[in-house]
């Protein structure tokens, strides 16, 4: 049975055909739905890889069963680019037995229509809300279209046959389900913990304790302003101020950070703040984490976030937003509003400044992170997989009749 994938997310392609991700759609996603599906054809953004050096950072995406196609950007203004999306679109379900679209994304709702014309069986996976992600994206375009994208994927999600949701609560609250089956699955990819993990973490804390700079870590996209690295430069800028150079800020993520460091600049803390680049997923981010004393996520938007289930693996204390499903991670004595750079600023001071607490936060995290193990989870992912084939197979079942 062959299967379309539709998401906005980009993926680069090298000169030998080969595609990579700098983002966590590495060739292990894939082989969640081939597990249960012959095939797979992946439709989304992509971009050509000129550089070879960045193959290095990308994890690769290509790999047996799997079919790219690529569409244009959907966040232009032109009427023939999102004319040929279409064309594209409806050649791929014309051609698959069925099909899952990610939402929020514009690739996903456009398929949505799609498949309605063509009576083709979907899903959806609801990894985050259109609402919080295009309010908090920074721009007046974003606010404007925040409403009618929000109301468009509670619409279709009320439509399919079939939902995922990466949380276990808040996506649910915000986008009901009356269809035929749904289940709640993050989306992160982590193997069990070893407990030399924990162990290696709380010999950190006792070693580093009172040691500055206290380096604290976070996981974001550069290119939106809803991963919060504007609130995070202002939190260190406000402890700086209390406590001189005690502490430093280091990014990992893609895109241009030349508007954060201008910020940090104006707040006089650059020398105070690191941009990595990006690190293929897996082994390489956890070992950047493994270096950092502390992990923050200060969103305006998440779903389930998967960078801080991987933070919390690796026995890391942390404080975050109360964005998405944040709190279904973290207690709330770990979280902020989102924005209120001085209330984070004034956990991340308690919190560092008692090792009683780091070490508690680093077994309470280590714990809560088994629940998101690879085994736990994919068991739940391939029943509802599978189930969702069986209802695709009844469908053409009784079409041929």
């Amino acid at each position: 049975m062959k299967l379309a994938f539709f998401h906005d997310v980009r993926l680069y392609k090298d000169s030998n055909g080969v595609y990579y991700t700098s983002s966590s759609f590495g060739y292990e996603v894939w082989t969640r739905y081939l597990s249960v599906f012959d095939e797979l054809i992946v439709v989304s953004r992509s971009e050509l890889l000129t550089d070879e050096q960045q193959k290095t950072r990308y994890a690769v995406s290509s790999g047996d069963g799997v079919v790219f196609v690529s569409v244009p950007n959907l966040a232009s203004l032109s009427v023939k680019k999102h004319l040929e999306a279409r064309r594209i679109i409806r050649k791929v379900l014309q051609n698959a037995d069925c099909a899952i679209m990610r939402l929020p994304s514009s690739v996903g709702r456009m398929a949505c229509t799609e498949a309605i014309r063509l009576h083709k069986p979907w899903a959806v996976e609801v990894v985050g809300c259109a609402w919080d992600a295009l309010w908090g994206h920074g721009s007046l375009a974003g606010k404007m279209l925040a409403l009618p994208k929000f109301l468009q994927s509670r619409y279709y999600v009320k439509k399919a046959s079939h939902v995922l949701y990466v949380t276990e609560r808040f996506l649910q609250s915000r986008y009901p389900f009356r269809g035929i089956s749904t289940t709640h699955c993050s989306d992160v990819e982590i193997a069990v913990p070893a407990d030399e993990v924990l162990a290696r973490r709380l010999q950190r804390v006792e070693t580093r304790f009172g040691v500055v700079p206290i380096r604290i870590g976070m996981i974001g996209s550069l290119n939106v302003a809803y991963k919060g690295h504007g609130t995070a430069i202002r939190m260190l800028h406000v402890l700086n101020k209390r406590r001189t150079n005690a502490f430093e800020l280091v990014c990992l993520g893609e895109g241009n950070p030349n508007r954060w460091r201008e910020l940090a600049k104006e707040l006089g803390v650059a020398d105070n703040v690191t941009f990595c680049g990006v690190l293929p997923s897996g082994q390489a981010v956890l070992e950047w984490l493994d270096n950092i004393d502390l992990f923050i996520i200060p969103s305006f938007a998440e779903g389930l976030p998967r960078v801080l289930v991987e933070a919390m693996s690796r026995a890391c204390p942390a404080v975050g937003s109360t964005a998405g499903g944040i709190p279904e991670l973290l207690g709330p004595e770990y979280l902020h509003k989102p924005g209120d750079y001085t209330h984070l600023a004034a956990l991340v001071e308690r919190i560092t400044r008692d090792k009683g607490e780091m070490e508690k936060c680093a077994k309470v995290n280590f714990a809560c992170s088994k629940k998101y193990t690879k085994e736990v989870l994919d068991k739940r992912r391939t029943q509802f997989w599978t189930n969702f084939r069986h209802y695709v197979a009844s469908r053409r079942d009784e079409v041929s009749m």
